[in-house]
């Protein structure tokens, strides 16, 4: 049952990645039948799938880790720059 349940997450955590490979699949079907407007639309669309990938994967461990070394500010900040916003 663990098994399945690792799977499952992996499988949660890659799913833009899976997309991003099925649209390089399909632009692959698309080109050899010579559609370059489908292909590039797909092209596209993997792309941003594969960002979506990568935007999670920075996001998880390494910014959630990174959140408890933050500071919160103790109001010692300039406040001249306060005052010269309300003017």
């Amino acid at each position: 049952m663990k098994e399945q349940n690792r799977f499952a997450v992996l499988l949660h955590e890659r799913r833009w990645s899976i997309v991003a490979g099925l649209c390089l699949l399909a632009v692959a079907i698309m080109m050899w039948r010579r559609q370059l407007d489908a292909a590039f639309v797909l092209a596209t669309l993997g792309v941003l799938a594969w960002f979506l990938d990568i935007r999670n994967r920075l996001r998880l461990p390494h910014i959630e880790s990174a959140a408890g070394r933050y500071e919160p500010d103790d109001g010692t900040h300039d406040k001249s720059i306060d005052e010269r916003e309300d003017k």
